[in-house]
């Protein structure tokens, strides 16, 4: 099962800010999730915030946040 990854204009900009290695990353994370969901606990420094809440650090200050809902 494949799962949609939306992210928002915004972010897109923001992310062709970042350091080359961070958005490798970053596009790893996102191809990870697409295929396994929103819980990727093989990656490093992956956990929950809340309910539907998650995140990843990238690296010591590169964050990755996001939020997963059940469409009807």
């Amino acid at each position: 099962m494949h799962y949609k990854i939306l992210v928002k204009k915004s972010v897109l900009k923001k992310i062709s800010r970042l350091p080359a290695h961070i958005q490798k990353k970053l596009v790893l994370l996102i191809d990870d999730l697409k295929d396994s969901g929103p819980v990727a606990h093989h990656w490093p420094n992956y956990s929950k915030l809340s309910a539907d809440q998650y995140h990843c650090h990238l690296a010591r200050k590169w964050v990755a946040c996001g939020a997963w809902r059940k469409e009807p």
